[in-house]
């Protein structure tokens, strides 16, 4: 059981305070705002760990919160700029549960969230509630065979509700992998599928002053990934933490997680998470790429990534 708090300073990227105006097209302009402020964000979070439970329950505050905006442009009916401002304050309260249990060579992880916002904004002169809360679910399998053989099998579902300003729909990503370790662990060969039903097209609704925006976006995720990795210095554990460490999935603010900072679904997996523990210390040396390949030499190991 644990309590932490937290709080950073976000401060605006050197394009939110350029006042230098860019065309997209006639109706659509974007531009800086030079009197833009950092935003504050404070959290809060307790968790909980029982056996093959993690229970955690989260809340979120931000004060001079930076969201989209949009301006009318003087002497040009129907165009409008687009720019970035502050909101007095935007909240968040969420939870969180993994069960993760170990079934043999199969290790299922499962995690259901749900995050409620407390925001608000003027639209067409009155106040608007961007309060609809959101969910993730996600599935996540991994077995491990004779032979070093890998099989994963993964399923993540974001429910719909309000991102800040944006009302996202819902989307899912299923996603499978094969891997194969060969020469005592040195070779990897490794085969995935990404996104393979096409389902994580994102689309949503902006609604601000007096704009009505809908958004369609389709990041071709639907691939499939051949990646051959050959370690040349073969690395040693020298982790000596707890016998059950988490190893943590990031997802990004556009896959549906909280405002502000990352959220995570764990997995517990401590032959994976030393064996990433370790690559991390390692640091790219080069890297070379193409639309559909690429080779990536690091401090001992060489990889080719092939991309369909």
């Amino acid at each position: 059981m644990s309590l932490d708090f937290s709080s950073r300073v976000n401060r605006p990227s050197f394009r939110q305070l350029n006042n230098s105006v860019s065309y997209n097209n006639q109706y659509h302009y974007e531009q800086g705002n030079i009197y833009l402020k950092p935003q504050y964000v404070y959290d809060a979070e307790f968790s909980l760990d029982y056996g093959i439970f993690d229970f955690k329950v989260d809340y979120q505050y931000i004060k001079d919160y930076i969201h989209p905006t949009v301006v009318a442009i003087a002497g040009k009916p129907g165009t409008v700029a687009w720019m970035s401002t502050n909101a007095d304050r935007f909240q968040q309260l969420g939870a969180q549960c993994v069960v993760a249990p170990v079934v043999g060579c199969w290790r299922p992880t499962l995690t259901a969230g749900v995050y409620k916002p407390y925001f608000t904004l003027a639209y067409n002169g009155s106040e608007t509630s961007y309060n609809r809360p959101y969910g993730l679910l996600a599935f996540q399998n991994a077995v491990e065979l004779k032979g070093d053989w890998l099989l994963r099998g993964d399923f993540y579902w974001n429910l719909k509700g309000h991102h800040g300003i944006y009302d996202q729909n819902s989307r899912a990503s299923c996603n499978v992998m094969v891997q194969k370790q060969l020469l005592k662990k040195r070779l990897t060969i490794t085969l995935k599928a990404e996104d393979l039903f096409d389902w994580s097209r994102l689309s949503d609704v902006k609604r601000v002053n007096f704009v009505v925006q809908n958004r369609k976006v389709n990041s071709f995720n639907r691939c499939v990934i051949a990646s051959i990795t050959y370690n040349f210095n073969s690395f040693k554990d020298k982790y000596h933490g707890s016998d059950q460490p988490l190893l943590d999935v990031r997802y990004s603010r556009a896959a549906g997680c909280k405002v502000g900072h990352q959220c995570s679904v764990r997995r517990r997996e401590r032959k994976h998470q030393i064996l990433l523990l370790s690559r991390a210390k390692t640091h790219t040396t080069a890297a070379f790429s193409s639309d559909n390949a690429a080779v990536v030499i690091r401090e001992g190991s060489l990889a080719w990534i092939f991309r369909f």
